[in-house]
Order: structure tokens, then C-alpha cells, then sequence
């Protein structure tokens, strides 16, 4: 995957995520649970994209 494919996937992921936030302020406790594990997933996928995308730059990043 080239850095431009990584950067647009990272920035995709990185609108999901402020979007599941919003809305986590409207939903229940029930649909909170539920937007709380698909948030985590999509962060863990973040952090991926973000090293793979210094990677590829040559900058890894510290673990």
C-alpha cells in the first residue's frame, strides 16, 4: 500500500472515529456499549495505520 492509499484509509478512520463520538453523547447506555467496542477497534486500527504510514516514510514510531 503506498503512503497516499495509508494517509486517505487514516484519514477515513479518523472521521469515523469523531463521528462514533458524537454520537455517543446522544446514545443510550445499551448503544453506548456497543459504539464503545466498535470505537476501540477503530482506534487499535488507527494506531496500525499511523505506524504503517510512518513506516513507509521511514519515522517509525515509539511503542
Amino acid at each position: 500500500m503506498s503512503i497516499r492509499q495509508t494517509a486517505q484509509e487514516l484519514y477515513q478512520i479518523s472521521k469515523k472515529i469523531d463521528l462514533l463520538k458524537k454520537q455517543m453523547e446522544k446514545a443510550n447506555e445499551e448503544e453506548k456499549n456497543k459504539l464503545r467496542m466498535e470505537l476501540s477497534q477503530l482506534e487499535k486500527e488507527k494506531l496500525h495505520l499511523r505506524r504503517k504510514l510512518n513506516n513507509l516514510k521511514g519515522k517509525p514510531l515509539p511503542i
